[in-house]
């Protein structure tokens, strides 16, 4: 049977592991989530362009 201090030392390091994977998944939707803002941002850019040229052309 495992001590109770060996346990608690396999969950001490458990929760450690997960912390850093937690972390590691936080940077990767923060990544996810500035290249989706900046595709929203260039699409409305090229809408905004589109919009643009079409109001150039009938001066």
């Amino acid at each position: 049977m495992i001590k109770l201090q060996e346990q608690m030392v396999i969950l001490r390091d458990m929760v450690a592991k997960n912390t850093e994977d937690i972390e590691i998944i936080k940077m990767g939707v923060d990544l996810i989530k500035n290249n989706l803002k900046r595709k929203v941002d260039i699409d409305e850019f090229t809408a905004l362009e589109r919009r643009v040229v079409f109001l150039e052309k009938r001066r």
